[in-house]
């Protein structure tokens, strides 16, 4: 009974991802672009004491191969020195403001307060923390010409980092960019990221007071595609470019790590969309199968045979998956750590579930209730 049980588990999870590895080699987006759309562009950042990191990103945004954009910097109430380093970049730039948020509300009301004071009808976001490709705004503009019906569009993001840890969290990131790219290509789309997200101004505006009902400090970019998919059922693309790939770190320690996990997974209890939903149950399930077997296995030797079927069937699905995904960013080398991640995922899967749900969190040295 109980290898029928985790063999059920196998099946609908082999099902499910199947059908996102089906997406993912689907030649849906291009990668080469005529950069035919010259419409102007805003690009809005949000940041919160990112002095460190601001000069690597306004020095890669002002090499851009397109420097037809308005620039929009939102400050969340800073306590750092991110004056004197602005300073220097607002002279590479024809259109540069930078906004104060009035009350310390968040991400996405400062998210909020830029679209609102951009001239442009195109919105492009990313992190104050990440460094962009020279051809990252020409590409995501241009991704618009694909369909006069798309609203939003993601682009993928890749973290840097050498250490064993950091590899640890490329890998599993990478998991999760493959499998918002291969869902997204079956009209199933689940996940994006605000690192890398574009959108039409009018679009976010009238979708404004839906995304004010999610009482979520952040989410910008998850609830975002809840709105596109109820409204825009056709609107969504999610472009698997490396030309337009925004870089970032990698978090260096386990409690940084931790609590930026606890904060996407905290955005869980306020999903409403049937997609997000079944993922989140069909990942969990799985995961809480594969922990109970393998750690009972280690009392009663009848759970080996279900805890190797069920942790073989999700372990050869999860390696097609990232296969396909690192060998088109050219970053096969990550597969060295695959079996490692796939033993630790358990554990640390059902961990941020459960704390992410009844523990607070930090974030930019704000502390967030659950």
């Amino acid at each position: 009974m109980i290898s029928l049980l985790f063999a059920c588990n196998a099946l609908i999870y082999s099902i499910f991802f199947l059908r996102v590895y089906k997406g993912l080699i689907k030649e849906k987006n291009r990668s080469n672009f005529e950069f035919g759309n010259r419409d102007k562009i805003s690009i809005v950042i949000p940041f919160r004491n990112e002095s460190e990191n601001l000069n690597a990103l306004l020095s890669s945004l002002s090499k851009q191969t397109d420097d037809n954009f308005q620039l929009t910097l939102v400050n969340d109430h800073s306590t750092d020195d991110y004056l004197s380093v602005i300073s220097k970049w607002t002279v590479h730039f024809d259109e540069f403001q930078l906004l104060h948020l009035d009350q310390e509300s968040g991400k996405k009301d400062a998210v909020y307060k830029g679209v609102c004071n951009s001239k442009y009808p195109l919105i492009l976001c990313t992190d104050a923390d990440c460094v962009v490709p020279i051809t990252w705004i020409n590409i995501m503009r241009s991704s618009f010409d694909l369909a006069n019906t798309i609203q939003l569009v993601a682009g993928t993001v890749s973290l840097k980092g050498s250490s064993l840890f950091q590899r640890f969290q490329q890998l599993e990131f990478s998991a999760l960019i493959a499998t918002s790219i291969g869902a997204a290509n079956i009209g199933k789309a689940v996940m994006l990221n605000a690192a890398n997200m574009a959108f039409r101004k009018d679009f976010y505006l009238r979708v404004q007071s839906e995304l004010a009902r999610e009482n979520s400090p952040s989410g910008d970019d998850v609830f975002l595609l809840s709105a596109c998919k109820r409204n825009h059922p056709n609107g969504f693309l999610y472009l698997n470019s490396k030309e337009s790939m925004v870089m970032t770190m990698a978090k260096k320690s386990l409690q940084d790590f931790i609590s930026q996990r606890n904060r996407w997974a905290s955005k869980a209890k306020f999903y409403t969309d049937v997609d997000m939903l079944r993922l989140t149950f069909v990942v969990a399930i799985t995961n809480l199968m594969i922990l109970f077997s393998g750690i009972g296995s280690l009392i009663s030797s009848q759970l080996l045979f279900p805890f190797f079927l069920l942790f073989g069937a999700k372990s050869i699905i999860d390696f097609l998956i990232l296969y396909q995904y690192l060998k088109g960013i050219q970053q096969l080398n990550l597969l060295n750590y695959f079996l490692i991640v796939e033993f630790i995922l358990p554990f640390y899967t059902i961990f941020v579930a459960i704390t992410s749900q009844l523990s607070k969190y930090s974030w930019k040295d704000r502390i967030f209730n659950n």
